[in-house]
C-alpha cells in the first residue's frame, strides 16, 4: 500500500474511490471531529448538555509532482456524468508518540474524497494542491 509521511510523527495510507491514491511531496494532513453539543431546557430551570459524536473531516495538502489529483478529479467528474455513484474509500493514519516511542493507528471509514484545488500554475513555483475528505467514523485499529 502506498503511504506517505508528514515529518516524523504521522504516516497515512489512502484508499480512494477508484483505488490507491499515491501522493508525493505531502506537506499537511488534517483530521477533525465534527460533533454537536445538545442542550435541553428542563422544567427545573437547568440546562444539561451532552456531546453527540458526528463525523470526521479533513484535508491533505501537497505539492504537485504528477497527475494524481487531476486524475482523481476527472474520475469523480466522469462518474457523475455517467450517473454512477462515486464509491467511498478509507484512510489509515498512524500517529507516532515521540515521548514514549509508541504509536496509535486510526481507520477512517466510508471516506468521501474531493479535490478542493488543483493549484495555480506560475513560472518557477510549486503548484499546491489539496484533497478534502469526510468520513463517517474513525476507529482505533
Amino acid at each position: 500500500m502506498p503511504t506517505f509521511n508528514i515529518g516524523s510523527d504521522c504516516q497515512v495510507v489512502l484508499n480512494g474511490p477508484f483505488g490507491e491514491i499515491t501522493l508525493e511531496n505531502e506537506t499537511m494532513f488534517m483530521a477533525d471531529p465534527v460533533n454537536r453539543i445538545l442542550s435541553v431546557s428542563k422544567l427545573d430551570g437547568s440546562f444539561p448538555k451532552r456531546t453527540v459524536p458526528g463525523y470526521w473531516k479533513g484535508s491533505i495538502k501537497f505539492s504537485r509532482s504528477d497527475s494524481t489529483a487531476d486524475d482523481l478529479a476527472q474520475s469523480i467528474s466522469n462518474a457523475n456524468t455517467a450517473g454512477t455513484p462515486v464509491p467511498n474509500g478509507t484512510i489509515q493514519q498512524t500517529v507516532y508518540n515521540v515521548d514514549d516511542g509508541t504509536s496509535n493507528t486510526y481507520l477512517y471509514s466510508e471516506v468521501a474524497f474531493d479535490v478542493k484545488t488543483l493549484g495555480t500554475f506560475e513560472n518557477s513555483k510549486e503548484v499546491q494542491q489539496e484533497i478534502v475528505w469526510e468520513a463517517t467514523t474513525r476507529t482505533e485499529a
